[in-house]
């Protein structure tokens, strides 16, 4: 006689751990996108992008019109808790030049710094005055503002070029971190960055409140290079991680931490003192185009990855490599560096997309935001969590523990495509998320629907508190098996409604595919003897 025992645990639940507190576009009407969000220590919101059209920020009987300037302008939108309008602040300048914002921090004081990029002259006053940076080609720059949204200083950093900052971050000593990548002649504050003989380089320079220039260091090489995000770890530590073709040199000093790409692209991470100074570093790719996106670390020391991967790759340095397999023409890429600078694990979501921005959170877990198309495995380990975008692209927030296992995923979904972009967590793991998207757009990731809808591309965010801990919970005590174990031939009995039903083994293997089936009724099983996992989903929900 076979006896079959089943085994039923939620493994995921779209909104079990969490539920949506408010979410919505930024506006109805006009072309925008949304690249990075941040909360201040009140709880205010603060979300930059670009916008490309005049543009109606005020959802309400006001009106707080952004009048664009060049062929798209930088802009940074204040909320409150609540969600509620409070101001919108735009930089644009020369009719033919593109201005954005590419990421926000904020200080004790609700001050707001920003980082981005612009061409030709430019003004960063969004008030009645008139502030000019100019640059040679395209600089970055770096701007702060009060609480009011009132400008404080800007600085151009850059030359006659192409440069840019991509990324921002605060140390723990309340100076400001800024990264991206330079040019030959490029300066700051009347300081040349020295580039040494190479094409460009990727910088990380550092900055006091008030904006004085404390330092600049570059990783040159030949080929385009981009230091896309910084981070101060707990020991002062500063990492980094980014983009780079052909060469990279990693360390910024007189020794030398070479880095070769094999395709057209790839990542890179690296660690260096708080002086400055190189520790370590390795590359990531195939042979084909792979970026480096983002990266958090944690208060472990320990480093995380988000980007994606288009060919089989491969992680770390020299002959410390791991193997990173594709089962996409996109995989996003999630990653863990430990301390020391070796490979903990990495792995590639296949989503066709990509993983954009990553957070650590304080009590053991990583949270991921990108999108995906198409069905996608969020379970990187035996298991199965497999969701289906409603309409081109969608959002998700995908959570594992610090070691690599699946937690759960969350996704936001609309008739059109929707992309996540930035991420934030306070100190109480409260979760803020921005991106852009179009149409009707479902900002709730669980079961219940909250609705929005723009003409064009606009920039959205949601806001999500819960316990981002819980990785398992208790199955509903309505739910039964009869018998169990179960004997073949027999029928299965649970209660979990109407839902696409598979039958795994432990190594995530599907032995019975049942289809959409009634999971109050009785269910045949005839299976070889053994122990068996039932998976139940309905689209936004999945049970294991």
């Amino acid at each position: 006689m076979r006896t079959i025992t089943l085994t039923l645990a939620f493994c995921t639940l779209s909104a079990s751990a969490q539920y949506l507190v408010e979410g919505r576009y930024l506006h109805p009407t006009g072309t925008s996108n949304a690249w990075a969000i941040v909360a201040d220590p009140a709880g205010n919101i603060i979300i930059g992008g670009q916008v490309e059209n005049d543009i109606d920020f005020d959802p309400g009987p006001g009106v707080a019109m952004v009048t664009i300037i060049g062929d798209g302008d930088g802009y940074v939108c204040k909320l409150d808790p609540s969600g509620v309008f409070q101001w919108v602040a735009q930089f644009g300048g020369d009719e033919t030049q593109l201005e954005w914002v590419q990421d926000l921090v904020t200080d004790a004081a609700g001050n707001v710094y920003v980082a981005g990029a612009f061409g030709g002259t430019a003004d960063f006053d969004p008030g009645a005055g008139v502030t000019q940076l100019s640059g040679g080609g395209q600089d970055g720059y770096l701007l702060k503002l009060s609480p009011a949204g009132e400008l404080i200083w800007a600085k151009d950093i850059g030359g006659s070029g192409t440069d840019a900052l991509s990324g921002l971050a605060m140390t723990a000593a309340g100076e400001i971190l800024v990264c991206g990548y330079v040019q030959p002649d490029a300066y700051v504050d009347g300081n040349t960055i020295p580039l040494g003989n190479t094409q460009n380089g990727g910088l990380v320079a550092s900055f006091q409140p008030d904006g004085t220039f404390n330092w600049a260091r570059v990783l040159p090489g030949n080929g385009g290079r981009n230091v896309t995000d910084v981070y101060e770890g707990p020991d002062g530590g500063i990492h980094g991680c980014g983009i780079f073709s052909t060469t990279l040199d990693l360390d910024p000093g007189p020794g030398s931490f070479p880095v070769v790409a094999v395709g057209d692209a790839e990542g890179f991470y690296f660690k260096l003192d708080a002086a400055g100074a190189f520790l370590w570093g390795g590359r990531f790719g195939g042979i084909l185009e792979d970026w480096g996106y983002d990266m958090d670390v944690d208060q472990d020391g320990a480093m995380y990855l988000a980007g994606h991967f288009r060919a089989a790759a491969t992680i770390g340095y020299g002959a410390d490599t791991t193997q990173i397999p594709i089962s996409t023409t996109s995989d996003a890429l999630i990653a863990r560096i430990d301390p020391d600078g070796t490979v903990a694990w990495a792995y590639g979501i296949p989503a066709s997309g990509r993983s954009h921005s990553v957070r650590a959170t304080n009590d053991g877990e990583v949270l991921y935001s990108g999108y995906f198309a198409s069905t996608a495995d969020f379970d990187i380990g035996p298991g199965v969590a497999e969701v289906t975008s409603q309409g081109g692209n969608d959002m998700f927030l995908a959570r594992y523990t610090t070691g690599g296992a699946f937690v759960s995923v969350l996704t936001i979904s609309g008739v059109s495509g929707q992309t996540g972009r930035g991420l934030y967590l306070d100190d109480a793991n409260v979760v803020y998320a921005t991106g852009y998207a179009s149409g009707v757009v479902d900002l709730h990731p669980g079961t219940e629907v909250l609705s929005d809808t723009a003409q064009s591309t606009a920039s959205f965010y949601v806001r999500l508190e819960g316990d981002l801990s819980t990785a398992v919970t208790e199955l509903d005590a309505t739910t039964t098996f009869y018998p169990n174990p179960v004997r073949a031939g027999q029928l299965l009995t649970t209660g979990l409604g109407t839902g696409q039903v598979r039958i795994l083994d432990n190594a995530g293997r599907v032995h019975m595919d049942l289809g959409k089936v009634s999971g109050d009724g009785p269910l045949a099983v005839d299976l070889p003897e053994g122990t068996y996992l039932l998976e139940w989903k309905d689209g936004r929900k999945q049970v294991v």
